[in-house]
């Protein structure tokens, strides 16, 4: 089953989107762009490539890697002259974030939020690391430049861009980073107060305040506890993510992420040590935002899975729908619906061709397929995909030890749905 022509207007608009945030996010690395090595102490497009291809459909790999070529090479501004040059590096820029996200989607186990989440991570540190090392190689042959001032700049600026980006979108997507919780108004409320009180105090410790309180006050060791004052944003940013969900997390760290870099590229705030040369203050920047933001994943992964465990024995409980799909007729029989799945009409979920539909556009023509009439093969691999709830929500659905029998002449598959919400 081919996908509906219908597809192409969504793919359309999704690309259109990833070309704005890219866009965006190469200006603002820019403007932190060092002028003696040309390399952008940090490289937030990086990060939104590596959330674009975790998210789009493999057939839509070679589109996107065309358009940010072309958008690395409109952030460079080109001349005639050097044309080939710039072209050449907008090309290298995006084989790290490609490389991230297909390991990530080869290899991690379907709705094992903590194998994700830990090869994503171990993905970036050593594709980062591999990528600054060829960058630092090839500029210090090429010219002046020294290896250890490029190779550090360019390996902080590859995982910061990562992390962060890749954090605050796959955040507000809800995608495979999520937690399951459900935001009352109480919550809602509550988050809002926090986030009013993160961005005060994130505003006060930065932009010079702390330091104004500990001198008027004759504090000793005074930069130690300015240092420290800048642990109150990560605090409340973990409450945000458990008042708000992910996306609360994502909203956290972009407000801290914005005031922080702002203040210090100012030449405010409590990175900014005696001694320091140009640039380095950003850096300390980028590895207090990249260690909040690895904290707030693992703090998603955390509340997600607080559910999936039984207190008694401590054994995972997983949502798992069991079906029988017979093939001649397309009736499916279901036993053990988890709620979710139990409140969509029944003439929808015991009718193959209407379940189909209910299905993400993207992944419709997936499960077709898996479904497909073949005796040859008696067991199915496991798939994937995203079916839409009654309150239009999307439900992840994973399909694993199908198999295909025979039965009073009729060809049955008898498999099981684990559904993360």
């Amino acid at each position: 089953m081919r996908p509906p022509a219908t597809t192409f207007i969504p793919n359309l608009l999704m690309i259109l989107v990833w070309m704005l945030i890219y866009y965006l996010s190469g200006v603002v690395s820019l403007r932190f762009d060092d002028p003696q090595m040309h390399i952008a102490i940090v490289w937030f497009p990086a990060g939104v490539a590596t959330a674009a291809f975790l998210r789009a459909r493999w057939s839509l790999w070679p589109v996107l890697t065309v358009v940010f070529v072309l958008l690395n090479l409109l952030l460079d501004k080109p001349t005639l002259h050097n044309l080939p040059v710039k072209m050449f590096y907008a090309i290298i820029a995006l084989p790290s974030s490609m490389a991230i996200a297909w390991i990530v989607r080869r290899f991690s186990r379907p709705d094992d939020d903590l194998n994700i989440i830990t090869l994503w991570f171990i993905a970036t540190l050593i594709i980062s690391f591999l990528d600054a090392l060829l960058f630092g190689i090839g500029f210090s042959l090429a010219g002046n430049i020294s290896f250890s001032d490029v190779f550090w700049t360019g390996f902080v600026a590859d995982i910061t861009g990562i992390i962060l980006a890749t954090t605050v979108i796959m955040g507000f997507l809800n995608g495979r980073l999520r937690t399951t919780m459900q935001i009352s108004w109480k919550n809602l409320l509550m988050g809002a107060a926090v986030w009013l009180v993160l961005v005060a105090l994130t505003l006060w410790v930065f932009n010079g305040g702390a330091r104004a309180f500990s001198v008027s006050h004759m504090i000793t060791h005074n930069d130690s506890l300015i240092f420290a004052f800048t642990g109150i944003p990560i605090i409340l940013a973990a409450f945000l993510t458990l008042f708000w969900g992910n996306r609360g997390g994502s909203i956290a760290m972009l407000t801290m992420s914005a005031i922080v870099i702002y203040y210090t590229d100012q030449g405010k705030g409590p990175f900014l040590f005696h001694g320091l040369r140009s640039g380095e203050p950003l850096l300390l920047v980028q590895s207090y935002l990249t260690a909040s933001a690895l904290l707030l994943v693992f703090l998603r992964v955390v509340t997600r899975n607080i559910g999936h465990y039984n207190t008694e024995n401590g054994l995972q409980l997983r949502q798992q729908a069991i079906y029988q799909l017979n093939l001649n007729n397309g009736k499916l029989r279901w036993d053990n619906l988890p709620a979710n799945l139990a409140a969509i009409h029944p003439q929808i979920l015991n009718d193959k061709r209407k379940l189909l539909l209910q299905l993400h556009p993207e992944d419709q023509h997936k499960l077709a397929e898996h479904w497909q009439n073949t005796p040859l093969q008696q067991k199915l691999e496991t798939i994937s995909f995203r079916l839409q709830d009654t309150q239009g929500h999307w439900l992840r659905i994973t399909d694993s030890g199908a198999v295909i029998l025979e039965h009073q002449g009729a060809l049955i598959i008898l498999g099981n749905w684990s559904v993360s919400a």
